[in-house]
Order: structure tokens, then sequence, then C-alpha cells
């Protein structure tokens, strides 16, 4: 397991760039790419977090930007866009671009990078990542070549979590774009024996201040955050950012299949009705059916969109959710809580990543709850797995390489 020095909230909060002729090596000028790449965080949806640096011919730091927002700039038309409004397009004689990804080859909703970088006098682009998409897939690399403009995959020994870095960067968007799927993860935060809660109404906090503040930071990564019936009924949370980007509001999803949350308390006191936002809420037919059209109205207009569950089991309509997600554009779903989507999540083998908060201690007695309690697996590896210390706590992240069912 590899250690992470510097927690990825911590990047993103204190980023500051370097002055203009400041010496950069390569290794620098690309975990730069990265940390610029992390200020689209919450704002890029399905494309990727991509961040690029251009350093002039005698290896000085000349400017950096990043895509800010689906639909706009991509990193290196904005990197092109900034020199020319600081009349620095002179520096781009004999220059090496990095980026955290392939430029891309094709005309979207922006320009084709890799054809706007080419009309420049660069020498090099040095990417982090390929683009296995279809569009991309190394033709914009070819169009580069044959305007002299080498190019070359980033590979470092000094800076080894790097690879690491920027495989984070692009893990939802090639899941959505190449396995058709939304990129789910699962946060848990327990104690050193795996217990989340009290089964009683009792609520008491696991993990520190610390910890809390970076959830809220998988907040800020995620396009929507799912959570169950039970989770609604004893936290009443409100599933924004209270810490980042507080205007930017997620999607919010709640599985309620008999009602029980919807009904726990009225609907001016549910906290995640006090944001004026869609909130997609999941229920049985049968439910659907039972609820007056009063407040059917009164819900539609706190922001919640009802949503008839398919399938039988709870993997089934877990699955079906995710589906529904998918075709809304949700390309990184959360899932917060509690024990049975997580385990509905991980008997389906819906869930691509976990993390993991871990707080020194250890909770015994009748009314607790294992945060497996309900999966059907044996075990479950991590591939790459990395902790970060969160002042006492622990958080440890990984994809899920490898699902043992029973």
């Amino acid at each position: 397991m590899n250690l992470r020095n510097i927690p990825f909230d911590e990047l993103y909060e204190n980023f500051l760039l370097p002055e203009k002729g400041t010496p950069i090596s390569p290794e620098e000028a690309m975990d730069l790419a990265f940390r610029a790449a992390l200020q689209g965080a919450g704002f890029v949806r399905s494309n990727p977090l991509v961040g690029a640096v251009l350093v002039n011919k005698n290896q000085r730091f000349v400017a950096a930007s990043w895509h800010s927002k689906f639909g706009e700039a991509h990193a290196e038309q904005a990197l092109l866009q900034k020199l020319k409004t600081k009349n620095l397009e002179d520096e781009l004689h004999s220059a090496t671009l990095y980026s955290t990804l392939e430029p891309c080859a094709h005309q979207g909703k922006t320009p084709s990078c890799s054809h706007l970088l080419a009309k420049y006098p660069l020498k090099k682009i040095v990417y982090g990542r390929c683009d296995n998409t279809k569009k991309v897939s190394g033709n914009g690399l070819k169009h580069l070549e044959l305007h002299g403009i080498k190019n070359e995959l980033f590979s470092s020994t000094k800076n080894l979590d790097l690879a690491d870095k920027l495989k984070f960067l692009t893990e939802h968007f090639e899941c959505y774009e190449e396995r058709r799927k939304p990129f789910v993860t699962i946060k848990v935060a327990s104690t050193l024996n795996g217990i989340y809660a009290h089964s009683d109404s009792k609520r008491e906090w696991i993990t520190g201040e610390r910890s809390r503040k970076y959830a809220h930071f998988l907040r800020l990564l995620s396009d929507a955050i799912v959570v169950g019936a039970r989770t609604i009924i004893q936290d009443n949370p409100s599933l924004t950012d209270r810490f980042f980007q507080k205007e930017r509001i997620p999607l919010r999803v709640v599985l309620d299949p008999t009602g029980e949350a919807l009904f726990s308390r009225k609907l001016s006191e549910h906290f995640i009705l006090k944001e004026k936002s869609k909130i997609f809420w999941w229920i049985n037919l049968e439910t659907r059916n039972k609820i007056s059209s009063t407040l059917m109205k009164e819900s539609e207009t706190r922001g919640i969109c009802f949503k008839v569950f398919e399938g039988n089991t709870k993997e089934e309509k877990l699955a079906h959710v995710c589906q529904e997600l998918y075709t809304e554009g949700q390309a990184r779903i959360l899932l917060e809580g509690g024990g049975s989507l997580w385990s509905s999540a991980l008997n389906s083998k819906l869930c691509e990543k976990l993390y993991l908060f871990q707080a020194p201690k250890i909770f015994s007695g009748d009314h607790i709850m294992h945060w497996t309690k309900d999966a059907k697996i044996q075990y479950l590896n991590l591939e790459n797995s990395i902790s970060t210390l969160l002042d006492k706590d622990t958080l440890i992240e990984g994809l899920t390489d490898e699902h043992h069912t029973l």
C-alpha cells in the first residue's frame, strides 16, 4: 500500500502557480499540470479533469491552465487563450507543453486541441495518459507529428506516485466513455473493526473533522450523491458541499422504496429540501400510487423528481438506478450510505472504487452495524491501494480489482 503525503483536497485548496521564469523540471511540470487539473473538480461532468503547463525552451515556467467547465475550453485551448491575452505567444517557439491527457483530435463542443496546437511552433507535447476513446486514440498525436511537433508519453522514476495521480483525473471518464457506465464509488466511515453506526437511534461521529472535510471534497468530485432511506431518517443530511464550492449542488438521489424516508418528517423539515435543486427520489410503484396529489405537487415544488424502481432485488434496483443516472450524464456517483446500499453495490459488482475512512476506535455491543453486514462476498481486492493520514484517522482508497462472491 502506498502512502499519500498530501491529501488531494489540500492540493486543490492551496493551489498556486509559480512565478513566470521559474526553473521547472519535467516531473515538476507534470505535477503542476495535475494540480491545475484538480481546479476543474465538480464542473467537468463526464469530461476528464485535464491540466496543461507550458515550459519554454530554457526549461522555465511560462503559464498553466485547465479544463474548468463542461462544454467550455479544454486545458490546451484555455492555455493558448491565456497566452494570447498576456501577449506571451512568442514563448511557444520551441517550447514544451505538458498535458495530463493526450490532446483530443475531434471537433465537439470545443475545437480540436491537436489542430489548435499544430498552428504554433512548439517543440514537443508531453502527455500524462493516453486517451483510448475512438475519437482520439492517437489521431491527435499523428496530426501534431505531421506538423513537426514531437510527442512523448510521460514517465518518471523520480515521482512514482504521479502515475496514480494522473489516473485519478481520468478514471470516471474512461469508465463512462469506454465501458458505458458511471464510475461508482463507495464512501464509508468506520471504526477499526468495521462498525459504521449504531442500530438504535443513537448518533455519534466516528471520524474526526479532518476526515469529514475530505468527505466533502468527494462530494465536490461527484456528479450525483446517493443515499438510502435509513440515512435520510437517521441523519437528515443536506448532501451538499459545505467547504469547497458551496454554490455548486450535485444531484442528490434518495433510494426510498416504501417512502418511509419521505414520510419520516414534514417536507419542510427535510434538510435535503432546503436547497432549491433537483432531487431524484426513487420509490416503488405501489408507493408512487399512494402519494396524494397534494403531497406530489408540494414535493415537486421543492425539487423532488419521483422515479420508480425497476427490478426485484436490491441489486437489480441499484443497477437500474445507476443506468438511469448514466443516461442523465452523471459520470461519477458517490454512494454515501448506508450499509444496505454499500452491500448492494458490492454484491452487484457496481462499485469501481472504495474510500474507507478509518478512525482509531473499536465499537462493541448489541446495537452496532458492520458496513459489510449484508455483503455476499468472501473478499474484495483493492488495486493500487493508497493510504492518507487525516489527523488521527486513515483514509484507505483503491479501485476494486476483484469481487469474490459466495
